[in-house]
């Protein structure tokens, strides 16, 4: 298991200055905008495939999901050390979404093949699970999309795999559980977000396969208010369900969806003032934050004074050193360099990738000595990837092929012919004839 973890990473940004208002991950790098879209920012990492973001305004850090294909790792950018680190690897798992809590310097995530919403703290010398810390385990319902409200001190979250879809809320123990929001529709909520200023939930609702719905509500799930309904035909562009939201400084409402016929996802603004999106960029996002302080959420509103009180902005990011370990998921680090060191078997920046993946196509793998991949196969394959069927043109004249008790071929030949393989040919007249 891993904990905190360093990243090879490549820059095109010699000098950054990060005056961002949104963030989003395409793919290899997260481009920074401000709320006119004009881009400011760009960093690129080694991973392929960055999704969930959420901002992390105690440490001034982008914390980030880094999807890989048997693993998601939850990593962390810090705009001001220019270090990015990874703090939990989630083997086997599905990071859907992520929230972070200012006051408690948590992060709270979902993971939807485990169906858990789970946390891990930024406090130094807090000693986290490997894991990340266990905060809620469903047994029918998949925990899908999650947003904290800090001033108040809850977490709320998207339940799926129900009759009906509901948004439903806890205390930080754990406690006070209920729902929300319950789904007018057999279609599953999608996206949320929440406004600590204006005291909303921002989420859209399907209406059916072709609508969706953009909602507000107060936070106890009252006065629900339709503020735009998306369809698939009949706008500027055709699209799918938008797939993730945030709240910006100046109220606007930013998510992504992405254009069915000509695929690449952009990202929207819907303001107090409009309905009508418009785009800010038009590559392939995933995920997105926003450069939104608490202490603007919360300027004004007298119940939430304690929030700015009860936390302070460490942009150094001081960690226990239990969590100063290299990121290398099979090898270790290279004293005082960012470099990982492999074990036999394994390549890739962090070790991540195994000569074994996808090596032996019906059989089971391991390593030489001198580390290259070799297979020992199944009953009834063969090859140096077990990529042959035994049985495999093995019967001739059609004849049917299936594994004896000593799992080698055998032949069940058809009327006219015989022999082991079914080769030799039966005339009328008794005789033999061989093919």
């Amino acid at each position: 298991m891993c904990s905190m973890q360093i990243l090879l990473v490549i820059s095109l940004v010699v000098q950054l200055t990060y005056s961002w208002d949104i963030a989003v991950s395409v793919g290899d790098r997260i481009d920074f905008h401000n709320a006119d879209g004009t881009k400011t920012d760009t960093v690129y990492f080694e991973s392929q495939n960055i999704t969930a973001l959420v901002y992390d305004e105690v440490h001034n850090m982008l914390l980030y999901v880094d999807k890989q294909s048997d693993r998601d790792n939850i990593c962390g950018y810090n705009m001001t050390s220019v270090e990015y680190k990874c703090y939990l690897d989630r083997s086997g798992g599905n990071v859907r979404s992520l929230a972070f809590d200012p006051v408690s310097e948590k992060l709270f995530f979902t993971d939807t093949k485990e169906r858990s919403i789970n946390w891990f703290s930024f406090k130094p010398g807090f000693k986290n699970n490997d894991y990340g810390n266990l905060f809620i385990k469903f047994k029918g319902a998949i925990p899908t999309d999650i947003a904290v409200d800090s001033c108040r001190g809850y977490i709320y979250w998207i339940n799926t795999n129900l009759t009906r879809s509901t948004i439903e809320r806890a205390r930080f123990r754990g406690s006070e559980r209920e729902i929300v929001v319950t789904s007018t529709y057999q279609l599953d909520l999608h996206s949320l977000a929440i406004d600590q200023k204006s005291q909303k939930l921002f989420f859209f609702m399907p209406l059916s396969n072709s609508l969706v719905t953009f909602y507000s509500a107060d936070l106890n799930g009252r006065n629900l208010k339709s503020l735009h309904t998306f369809t698939y035909q009949g706008e500027t562009l055709l699209f799918n369900h938008p797939n993730t939201i945030a709240v910006s400084k100046n109220a606007v409402i930013s998510m992504v969806a992405w254009c069915l016929p000509c695929l690449p996802r952009y990202v929207w603004t819907l303001s107090p003032s409009t309905t009508i999106p418009f785009t800010i960029n038009t590559q392939k996002v995933v995920g997105i934050a926003t450069n939104y302080k608490m202490s603007d959420q919360v300027q004004g509103i007298s119940d939430c004074s304690h929030v700015t009180r009860n936390y302070n902005i460490d942009e150094s990011l001081k960690v226990a050193k239990e969590y100063e370990s290299s990121f290398c998921v099979h090898g270790i680090k290279v004293r005082g360099q960012s470099l990982c060191e492999c074990y036999t078997g394994y390549t890739g920046v962090r070790c991540e990738e195994s000569f074994c993946n996808n090596y032996c196509l019906e059989g089971a793998c391991s390593f030489t000595e001198e580390g290259l991949p070799v297979c020992r196969c199944g009953v009834g394959f063969t090859g140096y990837r077990c990529e042959v069927n035994v049985c495999y043109d093995y019967c001739l004249n059609n004849g049917s092929c299936s594994l004896n008790e000593e799992d080698e071929p055998s032949c069940e030949c058809l009327e006219g012919y015989e022999g082991g393989r079914c080769e030799e040919t039966i005339n009328k007249a008794g005789a033999l004839t061989y093919n």
